[in-house]
C-alpha cells in the first residue's frame, strides 16, 4: 500500500519479501559461506488477532514479493524454525 503502519515487527508469508529486505540491507545474494550464497530467515507464529496487514490479501498471491504483516508489540510474534536457502 505504501503507506507507514508503524512501529513493530514486520514479517511477510512470503520468502521473496525476506530476501528484497536482506537484499536491500547490503547482503545482496545472502551470506557467503564456503562459496554458496545462503539465505536465513526465521519463521515465525504470529498473534492474528494483533497482525496489521499492510495489503489486501485477497489480491495478493503468496508467490508475490509484496505481502506483510506488521505486530507492533513484539509479544506478538515468536520464532520457531530458521530456513536456510541456497540463493
Amino acid at each position: 500500500t505504501g503507506e507507514t503502519i508503524g512501529e513493530g515487527v514486520y514479517c511477510s508469508p512470503s520468502m521473496m519479501v525476506a530476501e528484497r529486505y536482506a537484499n536491500s540491507r547490503g547482503k545482496d545474494g545472502g551470506t557467503e559461506i564456503d562459496g554458496h550464497s545462503i539465505f536465513f530467515v526465521l519463521q515465525c507464529r504470529v498473534n492474528p488477532k494483533q497482525m496489521k496487514r499492510a495489503h489486501d490479501e485477497d489480491k495478493v498471491e503468496f508467490s508475490d514479493s509484496k505481502p506483510y504483516w506488521i505486530l507492533n508489540d513484539p509479544d506478538d510474534i515468536r520464532p520457531y524454525g530458521i530456513l536456510v536457502r541456497e540463493a
